[in-house]
Protein backbone atom coordinates (compact mmCIF):
# COMPACT_ATOMS: atom_id res chain seq x y z
CA UNK A 1 0.00 0.00 0.00
CA UNK A 2 1.51 3.50 -1.64
CA UNK A 3 -0.04 6.35 0.85
CA UNK A 4 1.29 10.05 -0.49
CA UNK A 5 4.04 9.01 -3.08
CA UNK A 6 4.34 10.63 -6.18
CA UNK A 7 4.66 9.89 -9.65
CA UNK A 8 6.65 12.42 -12.14
CA UNK A 9 6.11 15.28 -9.31
CA UNK A 10 2.03 13.75 -9.28
CA UNK A 11 0.03 12.97 -6.46
CA UNK A 12 0.15 8.98 -6.34
CA UNK A 13 -1.99 6.63 -3.72
CA UNK A 14 -2.63 2.78 -4.68
CA UNK A 15 -3.93 -0.06 -2.95
CA UNK A 16 -3.55 -4.06 -3.42
CA UNK A 17 -5.13 -6.51 -1.14
CA UNK A 18 -4.96 -10.41 -1.78
CA UNK A 19 -7.47 -12.44 -0.03
CA UNK A 20 -8.87 -16.37 1.02
CA UNK A 21 -13.00 -16.45 1.20
CA UNK A 22 -13.73 -19.85 2.31
CA UNK A 23 -17.11 -19.36 3.03
CA UNK A 24 -17.24 -18.59 -1.12
CA UNK A 25 -17.68 -20.79 -3.89
CA UNK A 26 -14.70 -23.22 -4.50
CA UNK A 27 -14.07 -21.56 -7.81
CA UNK A 28 -14.39 -18.10 -6.00
CA UNK A 29 -12.47 -18.31 -3.24
CA UNK A 30 -9.07 -16.62 -4.43
CA UNK A 31 -10.06 -12.70 -4.50
CA UNK A 32 -8.09 -9.95 -5.44
CA UNK A 33 -8.70 -6.00 -5.33
CA UNK A 34 -6.79 -3.10 -6.23
CA UNK A 35 -6.88 0.73 -6.73
CA UNK A 36 -4.68 3.25 -7.77
CA UNK A 37 -5.52 7.18 -7.80
CA UNK A 38 -3.35 9.72 -9.29
CA UNK A 39 -4.04 13.21 -10.10
CA UNK A 40 -7.64 13.05 -9.43
CA UNK A 41 -7.58 9.82 -11.68
CA UNK A 42 -8.90 6.77 -10.56
CA UNK A 43 -8.15 3.24 -12.26
CA UNK A 44 -9.65 -0.14 -10.11
CA UNK A 45 -9.65 -3.72 -9.92
CA UNK A 46 -11.36 -6.42 -8.22
CA UNK A 47 -11.88 -10.03 -9.22
CA UNK A 48 -12.47 -13.42 -7.83
CA UNK A 49 -11.77 -16.93 -9.05
CA UNK A 50 -9.11 -20.11 -8.52
CA UNK A 51 -5.93 -19.65 -9.90
CA UNK A 52 -5.55 -23.89 -10.17
CA UNK A 53 -9.51 -24.48 -11.84
CA UNK A 54 -10.21 -24.39 -14.88
CA UNK A 55 -11.22 -20.74 -14.81
CA UNK A 56 -14.91 -21.03 -15.29
CA UNK A 57 -15.79 -19.23 -12.00
CA UNK A 58 -13.29 -16.44 -12.10
CA UNK A 59 -15.03 -13.02 -12.36
CA UNK A 60 -13.34 -9.66 -13.07
CA UNK A 61 -13.96 -6.05 -13.10
CA UNK A 62 -12.24 -3.04 -14.26
CA UNK A 63 -13.55 0.59 -13.45
CA UNK A 64 -11.39 4.08 -14.85
CA UNK A 65 -12.98 7.22 -14.14
CA UNK A 66 -10.08 9.55 -15.37
CA UNK A 67 -12.23 13.23 -15.32
CA UNK A 68 -9.18 14.80 -15.36
CA UNK A 69 -6.86 13.98 -18.38
CA UNK A 70 -5.15 17.47 -18.64
CA UNK A 71 -3.71 16.52 -14.98
CA UNK A 72 -1.56 13.76 -16.22
CA UNK A 73 0.49 16.06 -18.44
CA UNK A 74 3.82 15.73 -16.39
CA UNK A 75 3.42 11.79 -17.28
CA UNK A 76 3.78 12.21 -20.85
CA UNK A 77 6.14 14.69 -20.34
CA UNK A 78 8.32 12.33 -18.54
CA UNK A 79 8.56 10.25 -22.16
CA UNK A 80 9.72 11.73 -25.11
CA UNK A 81 8.10 9.57 -27.37
CA UNK A 82 4.69 10.97 -25.80
CA UNK A 83 5.33 14.39 -25.40
CA UNK A 84 3.45 15.66 -28.59
CA UNK A 85 0.60 13.57 -27.36
CA UNK A 86 0.34 15.64 -24.38
CA UNK A 87 -3.22 15.95 -23.09
CA UNK A 88 -4.44 19.34 -22.59
CA UNK A 89 -7.99 18.68 -21.57
CA UNK A 90 -10.64 15.43 -21.65
CA UNK A 91 -12.75 12.92 -19.56
CA UNK A 92 -12.68 9.18 -19.80
CA UNK A 93 -15.08 7.09 -17.53
CA UNK A 94 -14.80 3.21 -18.83
CA UNK A 95 -15.66 -0.06 -17.53
CA UNK A 96 -15.05 -3.79 -18.44
CA UNK A 97 -16.22 -6.99 -17.05
CA UNK A 98 -15.17 -10.50 -17.43
CA UNK A 99 -16.03 -14.18 -16.90
CA UNK A 100 -14.19 -17.08 -17.39
CA UNK A 101 -10.57 -17.83 -18.80
CA UNK A 102 -9.37 -17.86 -22.50
CA UNK A 103 -10.39 -19.13 -24.67
CA UNK A 104 -13.73 -19.70 -22.90
CA UNK A 105 -14.18 -15.67 -21.78
CA UNK A 106 -16.88 -13.81 -22.05
CA UNK A 107 -16.52 -10.10 -21.58
CA UNK A 108 -18.57 -6.81 -21.74
CA UNK A 109 -18.05 -3.39 -21.42
CA UNK A 110 -18.39 0.34 -22.03
CA UNK A 111 -16.33 3.59 -22.09
CA UNK A 112 -17.06 7.29 -22.75
CA UNK A 113 -15.04 10.15 -23.32
CA UNK A 114 -14.91 13.94 -23.40
CA UNK A 115 -13.31 17.10 -24.85
CA UNK A 116 -10.42 15.20 -25.37
CA UNK A 117 -7.56 17.60 -26.39
CA UNK A 118 -4.30 16.09 -27.21
CA UNK A 119 -1.39 17.00 -29.61
CA UNK A 120 -3.22 18.01 -33.36
CA UNK A 121 -6.03 15.54 -32.00
CA UNK A 122 -9.42 17.11 -30.34
CA UNK A 123 -12.62 14.99 -29.75
CA UNK A 124 -15.87 16.31 -28.32
CA UNK A 125 -17.37 12.84 -27.49
CA UNK A 126 -16.72 9.42 -27.82
CA UNK A 127 -18.69 6.41 -26.83
CA UNK A 128 -18.47 2.43 -27.18
CA UNK A 129 -19.97 -0.78 -25.93
CA UNK A 130 -19.06 -4.18 -26.36
CA UNK A 131 -19.92 -7.90 -25.77
CA UNK A 132 -17.88 -10.52 -26.75
CA UNK A 133 -17.76 -14.24 -26.31
CA UNK A 134 -15.35 -16.78 -27.10
CA UNK A 135 -16.76 -19.60 -25.87
CA UNK A 136 -19.52 -21.31 -27.31
CA UNK A 137 -22.17 -19.21 -28.38
CA UNK A 138 -19.32 -16.46 -29.86
CA UNK A 139 -21.91 -13.99 -29.64
CA UNK A 140 -19.85 -10.35 -30.49
CA UNK A 141 -21.56 -6.92 -30.69
CA UNK A 142 -19.81 -3.96 -30.79
CA UNK A 143 -21.24 -0.19 -30.89
CA UNK A 144 -19.23 2.53 -31.14
CA UNK A 145 -19.65 6.57 -31.87
CA UNK A 146 -17.59 9.56 -32.29
CA UNK A 147 -18.74 13.33 -32.85
CA UNK A 148 -16.34 16.20 -33.68
CA UNK A 149 -13.28 15.04 -34.23
CA UNK A 150 -10.42 16.91 -35.62
CA UNK A 151 -6.87 15.90 -36.67
CA UNK A 152 -4.80 18.86 -37.77
CA UNK A 153 -6.83 20.36 -40.52
CA UNK A 154 -9.03 17.33 -41.28
CA UNK A 155 -12.14 17.31 -39.21
CA UNK A 156 -15.35 13.96 -39.00
CA UNK A 157 -18.86 15.80 -37.55
CA UNK A 158 -20.13 12.34 -36.98
CA UNK A 159 -19.28 8.41 -37.81
CA UNK A 160 -21.12 5.60 -35.86
CA UNK A 161 -19.91 2.14 -36.16
CA UNK A 162 -21.43 -1.22 -35.30
CA UNK A 163 -20.91 -4.94 -35.37
CA UNK A 164 -23.64 -7.63 -34.67
CA UNK A 165 -23.89 -11.37 -35.09
CA UNK A 166 -21.33 -13.93 -34.07
CA UNK A 167 -17.47 -14.26 -34.22
CA UNK A 168 -18.14 -17.08 -37.26
CA UNK A 169 -20.67 -14.86 -39.19
CA UNK A 170 -21.61 -10.84 -38.24
CA UNK A 171 -23.12 -7.61 -39.92
CA UNK A 172 -21.11 -4.29 -40.08
CA UNK A 173 -22.24 -1.23 -40.45
CA UNK A 174 -20.62 2.77 -40.64
CA UNK A 175 -21.88 5.77 -40.98
CA UNK A 176 -19.74 9.17 -41.59
CA UNK A 177 -20.51 12.71 -42.00
CA UNK A 178 -17.83 15.48 -42.54
CA UNK A 179 -17.97 18.94 -43.93
CA UNK A 180 -15.77 17.79 -47.20
CA UNK A 181 -18.18 19.18 -50.44
CA UNK A 182 -18.05 16.41 -53.10
CA UNK A 183 -15.56 18.22 -56.40
CA UNK A 184 -18.09 19.66 -58.68
CA UNK A 185 -17.86 16.97 -61.21
CA UNK A 186 -18.82 14.51 -59.15
CA UNK A 187 -21.60 16.18 -58.23
CA UNK A 188 -22.81 16.44 -61.40
CA UNK A 189 -21.89 12.91 -62.08
CA UNK A 190 -24.21 11.56 -59.03
CA UNK A 191 -26.72 14.39 -59.83
CA UNK A 192 -25.84 15.88 -56.14
CA UNK A 193 -27.86 18.84 -54.96
CA UNK A 194 -25.45 21.45 -52.97
CA UNK A 195 -25.24 21.01 -49.05
CA UNK A 196 -22.68 21.55 -46.19
CA UNK A 197 -20.68 18.27 -46.65
CA UNK A 198 -20.48 14.68 -47.59
CA UNK A 199 -22.58 11.81 -46.19
CA UNK A 200 -21.35 7.99 -46.62
CA UNK A 201 -22.82 4.67 -45.32
CA UNK A 202 -21.73 1.45 -45.58
CA UNK A 203 -22.93 -2.17 -45.02
CA UNK A 204 -21.43 -5.31 -45.40
CA UNK A 205 -20.84 -8.59 -43.65
CA UNK A 206 -17.62 -10.55 -41.96
CA UNK A 207 -16.53 -13.80 -40.71
CA UNK A 208 -13.77 -14.98 -38.69
CA UNK A 209 -11.85 -17.98 -38.98
CA UNK A 210 -10.19 -19.82 -35.85
CA UNK A 211 -6.61 -21.53 -37.34
CA UNK A 212 -5.98 -24.96 -35.44
CA UNK A 213 -2.76 -23.65 -34.20
CA UNK A 214 -4.08 -20.66 -32.97
CA UNK A 215 -4.98 -17.54 -34.18
CA UNK A 216 -7.12 -17.29 -37.25
CA UNK A 217 -8.17 -15.18 -40.23
CA UNK A 218 -11.58 -12.46 -40.89
CA UNK A 219 -12.77 -12.14 -44.28
CA UNK A 220 -15.26 -9.41 -45.06
CA UNK A 221 -17.53 -8.47 -47.82
CA UNK A 222 -18.54 -4.96 -48.77
CA UNK A 223 -22.17 -5.07 -49.50
CA UNK A 224 -23.10 -1.31 -50.18
CA UNK A 225 -21.02 1.96 -50.26
CA UNK A 226 -23.72 4.85 -50.27
CA UNK A 227 -22.35 8.62 -51.05
CA UNK A 228 -24.91 11.52 -50.00
CA UNK A 229 -24.75 15.20 -49.32
CA UNK A 230 -25.18 16.64 -45.52
CA UNK A 231 -27.58 19.57 -45.39
CA UNK A 232 -28.51 18.93 -48.88
CA UNK A 233 -30.91 21.87 -50.72
CA UNK A 234 -32.30 19.81 -53.56
CA UNK A 235 -31.37 22.30 -56.59
CA UNK A 236 -34.22 22.53 -59.26
CA UNK A 237 -34.53 19.86 -61.48
CA UNK A 238 -32.63 17.58 -59.02
CA UNK A 239 -35.57 15.47 -56.99
CA UNK A 240 -33.00 14.27 -54.23
CA UNK A 241 -29.43 13.25 -52.88
CA UNK A 242 -28.10 10.91 -55.40
CA UNK A 243 -25.96 7.97 -54.57
CA UNK A 244 -23.22 5.18 -55.65
CA UNK A 245 -23.27 1.71 -54.74
CA UNK A 246 -20.06 -0.42 -54.28
CA UNK A 247 -19.55 -3.43 -55.98
CA UNK A 248 -19.45 -6.55 -53.40
CA UNK A 249 -16.06 -8.31 -53.10
CA UNK A 250 -13.94 -9.67 -50.30
CA UNK A 251 -11.48 -8.33 -48.37
CA UNK A 252 -8.77 -10.24 -46.20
Amino acid sequence: RLIDSTLAGLPLRATLSLAQDRDAAPDQRSRAQGRIEIAGNVLSVDGSGNPLGPGDGDRWTLALQAPQLAALAPLAAALPELAEWTPRGGAVEARLSARGRWPALHTEGEATLQGLQAGPLGLARAQGRWRLDTADAQTLDLQAELAQLAYGGQRIDALRGQVRGTLAAHRLGAELTAPVVPPAWLERTLGLPAGRGTQLRLDGDGAWTAAADGGGSWRGRVERLVVGVAGATPAAGVAGAGSAAGTPGAAR
